[in-house]
């Protein structure tokens, strides 16, 4: 990710009887069919604490998960380094954390069509 960008985060929250975990193998990493799209918490009424920190800044938002899912824009603002972006399911404390680095614009390395100085 490049400063001063919007990252648009998506938010899933899936709900699973232990029986069908242990006889599943778990919850899937994508919703394929309607057998996975029955695992969404379309009937759990959720809100999510959404934040990112790190290089000296905060940023917070409340957001709701609507049948399920939410979706939240991210400002990354103009510092780089590595940010940690964390949702909090507000009732039952389910936690996703995520690490993201953030480089200049370009991605400061003088790759391809990148401008490098001199005539």
């Amino acid at each position: 990710f490049e400063v001063n960008q919007e990252l648009r985060l998506g938010v899933v929250m899936l709900t699973m009887e232990e029986d069908e975990v242990q006889a599943e193998g778990g919850f899937p990493w994508t919703l394929h069919d309607d057998d996975d799209r029955a695992l969404l918490a379309a009937d759990f009424p959720a809100m999510a604490l959404v934040t990112l920190s790190g290089a000296g800044c905060s940023w917070e938002a409340r957001v709701a998960l609507h049948g399920g899912v939410c979706e939240v824009d991210i400002p990354l603002g103009d510092d780089t380094g590595e940010f940690l972006i964390q949702v909090q399911e507000e009732t039952t404390g389910c936690v996703l954390k995520l690490t993201v680095p953030v480089e200049p614009m370009g991605g400061g390395r003088g790759g391809p069509g990148m401008a490098t100085g001199g005539p």
